[in-house]
């Protein structure tokens, strides 16, 4: 089976060969390895371009459009029966497509693979994310994945069936984008399989897209990305405790986050938010602790507005900086 590998690179001349022989060096010989050069400045593209020899490479020089936009290009213009994402500035083990490819050719109904990842490589802090080995079927695909737990956001530690993406692109221009196609890609992939074998290196990197200051159009992307997952949890009857749990999270985290920003966007932000109420059925029914029952009645007695300005006096009184 060929495996479409999308690299995405954008500014990445330090890292990106690195990462290109960690690809082309793979135990797995049938790659089609689509590297996207997202308008770099540096000299990302001429080392991209000392990789040529191998004809298992293609080049896309693109204008800058983002991480989204780069991915969608990939995806466009790739012939495998599957699809990987690997960022430039990272790494894999060189066995990791030969371990994880299989489970594809054993088995015509499996629609993704997930493998491990070494998350913040070559830092002090970096830790390896390894879940059991498992097959997730059906409705706990979404159920499973909305928590960020057992499946991932990131597109970069999975095989996916190519066709999963017909109809299915990233958000061009929004951050948080992996959180945020979660609902379309969970309609469409029935079976996954938690891998155990081979390794995708996460590089810590301080100026990353992830690692950079939270500015307020990133908060509006992580807000609209936790809502449209939000919106889909509707669909699933049995997810009433988690639901309600997830929209509590968020209460909080807009709670300890709207104070980076200025009054005009904290109230934008609380106007998208209220837009998506909680029924009181959902926490009723959902077996919540206490302490998460407490937090929902205080929301619905003061309404979410009044309860964020109460939150920002009671820090001023504390001394806190707001």
């Amino acid at each position: 089976m060929k495996l479409s590998v999308i690299i995405p690179a954008f500014n990445v001349a330090e890292y990106i060969g690195e990462c290109l022989d960690s690809v082309v060096n793979q135990t797995y010989r049938d790659l089609e390895i689509i590297v996207v050069n997202d308008g770099s400045t540096d000299n990302t593209g001429e080392i991209i371009g000392r990789y040529k020899e191998d004809n298992r490479i293609i080049v896309i020089d693109k204008s800058n459009g983002g991480l989204s936009d780069a991915r969608n290009a990939g995806i466009a213009r790739a012939t495998g029966d599957l699809i990987t994402f690997l960022d430039g500035d990272d790494c894999l083990s060189n066995d990791c497509y030969e371990l994880n490819v299989g489970y594809f050719t054993e088995d015509a109904a499996l629609d993704m693979v997930q493998f491990p990842v070494m998350f913040d490589w070559q830092s002090d802090h970096q830790y390896l994310r390894k879940p059991e080995s498992r097959i997730i079927q059906g409705n706990d695909v979404f159920a499973l994945w909305w928590k960020n737990d057992q499946l991932i956001y990131s597109a970069w530690n999975k095989i996916y069936r190519r066709e999963i993406f017909r109809k299915v692109t990233y958000p061009k221009g929004k951050c948080f984008e992996d959180m945020y196609i979660v609902p379309d890609l969970a309609k469409k992939i029935k079976k996954v399989v938690v891998s155990e074998s081979g390794v995708y290196y996460y590089r810590y990197r301080p100026g990353s897209i992830l690692n950079s200051i939270l500015s307020y159009g990133k908060h509006r992307d992580q807000l609209d990305a936790m809502m449209r997952i939000y919106d889909e949890s509707r669909h699933y009857s049995s997810l009433k405790k988690e639901r309600a749990e997830f929209w509590i999270n968020i209460i909080w985290w807009q709670l300890y986050s709207l104070h980076h920003y200025s009054k005009e966007e904290q109230m934008s932000s609380i106007r998208a938010f209220q837009q998506y109420p909680l029924s009181m059925g959902d926490f009723i029914s959902g077996r919540l602790s206490v302490k998460n029952r407490v937090r929902i009645i205080t929301l619905k007695a003061l309404v979410f507005p009044n309860l964020f300005w109460l939150f920002q006096l009671l820090k001023k009184l504390k001394g806190e900086s707001v």
